[in-house]
């Protein structure tokens, strides 16, 4: 009974996808290719355990260019973590994750890494992996009727525009000062987490001023039935927006809810960190009800430059989680 951590190779890649399929209900290997199998993109790391050369263990992700202020990091987001349901596959796992995250710290030197864990696996990797939590998830909500949209939205408008718009890059150089930290939100993230997602749809949204666009927003439809009658969820999966004006966000959120009000949305929901202007001017101004979830976002960070203040900045949407 032979028990190893190790880098895998290019065979064991049906055996990683069949634990995901068991754990996750993929259904096939394309998100895996999507996710870790892109020339494209940044790369990936990670490390499975085998117990008689059969895959019951992973950890690791993929990596991504963040923005601290004003510098960018290559980080490491931490997704799809997991084991076969027994004692020996859990001890095992333990192992993988602890060697994983010794080789990115120690070994490739990578300054950042976070996920979004549930309850159990938060526990466990600050106790056992040194990982610290950020907070837990928060999310917001709002049902949208006609007579509580705002009418201070003249100024602004709300058109779909597509994944190569020019104008994305216009909008993410204006808005990127004002978030101080957090996965960079260019058009080529945006590309590829959301226009070639291989399991969700997603459309993208342009609000425009005066003065020309003000923001980017990327929405999915998710169509609800309860009992016999069924409902419409706006999400809200990220968003490029004036991060620090309240009374930006406030009035283009003001459009936006008449925009999808008139789609048939019932409901607008979106994932923001507690400490952020756009969650407190959504939480506060605009209406919205909060509403914590079980999971945690989580993070390593060996990196000294990185100081505590800054990781108390961390901004994260529904888009760093991909569940939606």
């Amino acid at each position: 009974m032979k028990k190893e951590v190790v880098v895998p190779s290019p065979t064991d890649k049906n055996g990683i996808v069949k634990l995901f399929n068991k754990v996750f209900d993929w259904g096939n290997d394309s998100v895996f290719d999507w996710k870790f199998n892109r020339p494209d993109r940044l790369g990936n790391f990670f490390m499975v355990g085998k117990y008689n050369a059969q895959v019951v263990a992973f950890y690791g992700g993929y990596f991504q260019k963040i923005k601290i202020k004003n510098r960018e990091l290559k980080c490491i987001i931490i997704g799809d973590s997991s084991s076969s349901i027994d004692k020996r596959s859990e001890l095992l796992f333990l192992r993988t994750s602890k060697e994983c995250i010794r080789s990115l710290v120690d070994v490739m030197k990578v300054p950042f890494g976070y996920g979004i864990s549930s309850p159990r696996a938060t526990e466990l990797g600050i106790k056992s992996l040194g990982l610290r939590k950020l907070e837990r998830y928060f999310q917001l909500s709002k049902y949208l009727f006609e007579e509580r949209i705002s009418c201070e939205n003249q100024n602004y408008k709300v058109e779909e525009i597509a994944f190569s718009d020019p104008e994305i890059a216009t909008v993410w150089k204006k808005c990127q000062s004002e978030m101080k930290f957090g996965i960079v939100r260019d058009s080529d993230y945006l590309c590829w987490r959301y226009r070639d997602n291989p399991i969700n749809s997603y459309t993208l949204l342009k609000v425009s001023g005066n003065k020309g666009p003000e923001a980017i927003l990327v929405l999915s439809l998710r169509e609800l039935f309860v009992k016999n009658d069924s409902t419409i969820d706006g999400i809200i999966m990220d968003l490029i927006i004036p991060y620090g004006n309240s009374d930006k966000i406030f009035q283009i959120f003001s459009v936006v809810e008449s925009f999808l009000l008139a789609l048939g949305v019932c409901r607008i929901k979106i994932a923001l960190p507690s400490y952020s202007t756009t969650f407190k001017a959504l939480r506060y101004r605009a209406n919205y009800t909060p509403q914590v979830r079980r999971q945690s976002i989580v993070f390593a960070s060996p990196d000294s430059e990185i100081n505590e203040e800054e990781l108390g900045t961390f901004f994260y949407t529904f888009g760093d989680w991909d569940v939606y």
